[in-house]
């Protein structure tokens, strides 16, 4: 897993055969890599050898290979667990990782309750490392506009801010969901 974090080395031959063949940028290539590495771990078939490899990294290197798996060209069915054990290891150089997973559901995605449970991980990430609520960027749908604002209240309640302000916007997305997309909410509190 080593030369995996080591993103400042070149593609080695074999490695670019392979990015020929996906078609694929070398930085996305090794994000890729470093997803495919992490979701062995969960395979029987290797026997532990990429769970023992994983455990025994620092926590800095963790880090790395967390982030960068991340942001994976088809994250999956361990995506959830990529972010809960980046939370448990990172700092806030993470943060960009966090803000992706806070700020949208990926409609795309062929495992929706992984991308469900990133989402709250995400929001934590961001409530741990960032004093501003990240921003949903879809909100095309009643149910996204819900999204949105079930994710900034849970910012503002991990914050544990007492201000007025916070107590005014949590009012505010309240009344939101209540008016606009009270009929999507039932449906998030199930899916969380």
């Amino acid at each position: 897993m080593k030369s995996i974090i080591d993103t400042e080395r070149p593609p080695s031959t074999e490695d670019l055969e392979l990015l020929k063949l996906q078609e694929q940028s070398w930085e996305q290539f090794q994000r890729d890599k470093a997803y495919g590495a992490l979701g062995k771990i969960f395979e029987d078939i290797f026997q532990g050898s990429y769970s023992d490899a994983y455990w025994q990294l620092s926590a800095p290197d963790k880090t790395k290979i967390l982030s960068l798996a991340a942001i994976a060209s088809r994250p999956g069915f361990h995506t959830d667990w990529i972010l809960i054990e980046l939370l448990k290891n990172g700092d806030a150089n993470a943060l960009p990782v966090f803000r992706h997973f806070a700020s949208r559901l990926d409609p795309d995605t062929s495992v929706p309750q992984d991308m469900i449970g990133a989402f709250p991980a995400g929001v934590r990430g961001c409530a741990r490392w960032c004093g501003a609520a990240p921003v949903y960027s879809d909100t095309t749908s009643k149910d996204h506009l819900a999204w949105g604002a079930v994710g900034e209240i849970l910012f503002w309640t991990l914050r544990l801010s007492g201000s007025q302000d916070y107590r005014r916007r949590v009012e505010d997305l309240w009344h939101l969901i209540q008016k606009e997309c009270a009929m999507a909410l039932p449906d998030i509190l199930y899916n969380l």
